[in-house]
């Protein structure tokens, strides 16, 4: 079990190092949503923690996930997060949950395939790739670091460009007039 967080760490921070340069440039272009940003911090920099110290365990992982959802609940109550980053950011907290459980919990594997399909559904929604998760022991943690961490950037996108919306909206779906009315001939 610990094997599998660490190498799930591992592979998220190399995952979020590619994305490091652009998140940061972004972060100083435009006004953060700053209870947003909070918890996008939250996880990386608790992932990042736990695989500089080596506790990656499920323990280390499970308290970060808890103290997440903790502040997304009250960040949702407070509403200072609107229901888009909401749902978006409890996904990822639900997906690195079922990533990190433990198969003793699961014996017989009564889970194993709505875990499966459920990991599946994230990769594919967000890399477009379509792989069988359900057959490997390891879950596809690969892929799921990877796809998490996709995310976490479209949700550093989203805060980023949230105040913009309007105007980029005019900027890339203009639409042209319609063509003028031609002249019927009469005969």
């Amino acid at each position: 079990m610990t094997k599998k967080l660490f190498i799930i760490l591992m592979m998220f921070l190399f995952t979020l190092a590619v994305f490091a340069e652009t998140a940061g440039q972004s972060e100083l272009t435009s006004p953060p949503n700053k209870t947003g940003k909070i918890l996008l911090d939250t996880i990386i920099s608790g992932f990042k923690a736990a695989a500089i110290s080596g506790d990656g365990g499920y323990k280390t992982v499970d308290e970060l996930l808890q103290l997440s959802m903790v502040r997304l609940r009250k960040a949702k109550r407070e509403n200072t997060l609107d229901s888009v980053f909401y749902r978006r950011y409890k996904r990822i907290l639900e997906i690195l949950k079922l990533a990190i459980m433990d198969f003793k919990y699961d014996r017989e594997g009564i889970l194993s395939d709505f875990i499966a399909r459920q990991m599946q559904s994230f990769v594919y929604d967000i890399t477009g790739e379509s792989k069988d998760l359900a057959r490997t022991k390891s879950r596809g943690l690969g892929s799921i670091a990877q796809a998490v961490s996709f995310e976490l950037l479209n949700l550093h996108i989203y805060l980023d460009t949230k105040s913009n919306r309007p105007e980029l909206v005019k900027k890339y779906f203009k639409v042209p007039p319609p063509p003028p009315p031609s002249k019927k001939k009469k005969n």
